[in-house]
């Protein structure tokens, strides 16, 4: 996991990345009420079934989530109210009209 300012590109770039695009990015973004998680899965865009590959992001959802508010909890600690920030979950498919967006909750109930 890498947090920052910027999407660590150097990780992501590699030929196994780019063939098996099993990346999960995020971001923070203004919503209408506070601020919003928008966690971007690459499903379809690799070898294999695109709903083989969606059924597993979705298994794994949940724990990458925990991943996230683990990994940034300082972030947390210092700005509490970020805890309900709803997460948006966008699966991305190789088939555009197979994309979905979806609302996961609030970001602290994955503590």
């Amino acid at each position: 996991m890498t947090i920052g300012p910027d999407y660590d590109w150097k990780q992501i770039s590699g030929w196994y990345t780019r063939l098996m695009r099993d990346e999960v990015l995020a971001e923070w973004r203004e919503g209408q009420e506070t601020y919003e998680l928008h966690v971007h899965c690459e499903v379809g865009r690799g070898i294999g079934w695109a709903n083989m590959r969606e059924s597993i992001f979705r298994r794994e959802v949940d724990l990458v989530l925990e991943a996230f508010r683990y990994g940034d909890q300082g972030l947390y600690v210092k700005t509490p109210g970020l805890n309900d920030s709803r997460v948006i979950v966008h699966f991305h498919m190789k088939k555009e009209q197979n994309n979905r967006i979806e609302d996961w909750g609030r970001i602290g109930d994955y503590v």
